[in-house]
C-alpha cells in the first residue's frame, strides 16, 4: 500500500482466525518511510513526498498498465 506518495506498507495484514491465533499462520508486514523528499504533482498540485513511495508508484503504474519504460513517464519532473 502506498499512502499519499508518503508512507509505503509492503507486505500481509490478514485478519482471520488463523492469522490471529499465532499458532498457525503469520504475518509480517514493513513500513517504510523515507526522509529523501523528492518533487511530484499529485492532484495538479506540486507536492514534496517520499522518494522511495514515488518511485515504487511510477514503476508499479507502468507494470500494470504494460507501458514501455520511457523516461519521460517515470520522471516527469527530472528529479
Amino acid at each position: 500500500m502506498i499512502v499519499d506518495d508518503d508512507i509505503v506498507i509492503i507486505g500481509s495484514a490478514n485478519i482471520n482466525d488463523r492469522s490471529m491465533k499465532g499458532n498457525r499462520d503469520s504475518e509480517i508486514a514493513v513500513k517504510i518511510e523515507d526522509t529523501l523528499k523528492i518533487k511530484t504533482i499529485i492532484n495538479d498540485k506540486p507536492l514534496l513526498a517520499s522518494n522511495f513511495a514515488v518511485k515504487l508508484r511510477r514503476k508499479l503504474y507502468l507494470e500494470h498498465l504494460d507501458i514501455v519504460n520511457d523516461k519521460e513517464v517515470i520522471d516527469p519532473l527530472n528529479d
